[in-house]
């Protein structure tokens, strides 16, 4: 085992007095999702991929505190902008059902201060697109291919005391789908979309993190803490977890009653962070999440469970 002084000087990482205008990191992402309908399992395996770039507004300096906190602690304003893809293929127990998709988004976002006034601006952009071999109602199969447009827009404020910043936000994602090339608009299915934040570190050393969302029908709520021993090491944790539901009162002469969505969910994660120079890091995280959906109409909901499984490996470059 490592002894006390020769852990300290393991974690250790003297402070370069360098400064960093921009920030670059690639990320990868495994996906491994699996469903249980109490009928006919499915197994989906994805893959994503992404780049990010930061660039600080004011020159960031490499000081005491661990670099992954010096933005944060510097107040440092940033415009963010990222990009990337992926694809997943789903399969079912039975041969015949098949689902594949794939996926690419960018965003850009902005966030400063001015004094004690902390202000952030977020908009991005995400397609998809799918096609499914699956059976028929009746019998026989059916071939279905399907798209997805969604533009997220957000926007935050908030106020920032010593190392605490209280924020609140609020953000709507319009949404276009459309089924075997049939064209269809916009709709934004909620409009509420507020939301509320507590940030601060302790001793720059311990980042905590809680939050609450107000969805549809529901909330949800999440924290993070990262504990930093030393400037090259970081552990992070975060719990998550909410209900929502959607009622569609248009069921028409056929289904005359509301056809209601709903979904719990809960989620973790645990990220490690390493640090081998002032800039080059490393960064690897798992998440689980279990989501429970229900839909039907009425009184009458089935329910199915699925479960999220994410393994990420990022690397990243100051300079």
């Amino acid at each position: 085992m490592l002894s006390a002084p020769l852990l300290v000087m393991t974690l250790a990482l003297a402070p370069s007095n360098q400064s960093y205008r921009v920030d670059v990191y690639a990320a990868g992402h495994l996906d491994v999702t699996t469903g249980d309908d109490n009928t006919n399992g499915s197994r989906e395996l994805g893959g994503r991929g992404g780049l990010g770039v930061s660039i600080y507004l004011r020159r960031l300096a490499d000081d005491d505190a661990p670099p992954s906190l010096q933005a944060y602690l510097q107040r440092t304003p940033v415009l963010h902008l990222d990009a990337g893809g992926g694809g997943s293929s789903t399969t079912w127990n039975d041969p015949v059902p098949h689902e594949s998709a794939s996926t690419g988004w960018a965003d850009v976002s902005i966030s400063g201060y001015a004094r004690w006034l902390h202000a952030g601006a977020h908009v991005g952009v995400a397609y998809g697109t799918g096609h499914s071999h699956l059976y028929a109602p009746g019998g026989g199969t059916v071939d279905d291919s399907w798209s997805g447009l969604t533009i997220p827009v957000d926007a935050s404020l908030g106020v920032r005391w010593r190392d605490t910043l209280v924020s609140v936000g609020w953000g709507v994602s319009p949404t276009r789908s459309a089924l075997n090339d049939v064209p269809a608009g916009f709709t934004v299915p909620f409009w509420g979309g507020a939301r509320a934040s507590v940030t601060t570190v302790l001793q720059r050393r311990l980042f905590l993190d809680a939050s609450v969302v107000v969805l549809e029908n529901g909330a949800a709520a999440g924290g993070d803490v990262g504990l930093y021993p030393g400037r090259r090491l970081g552990f992070s944790a975060g719990i998550k977890g909410g209900h929502q539901s959607h009622t569609d009162n248009a069921g028409g002469p056929t289904f005359p009653e509301a056809l209601t969505n709903a979904l719990d969910y809960v989620g973790v994660g645990v990220d490690v962070v390493v640090w081998a120079s002032p800039n080059v890091y490393a960064d690897l995280r798992y998440d689980f999440e279990w989501d429970k959906h229900g839909s039907g109409f009425g009184d009458s909901l089935s329910s199915w469970v699925t479960y999220y499984n994410t393994l990420s490996l990022g690397v990243g470059f100051r300079r």
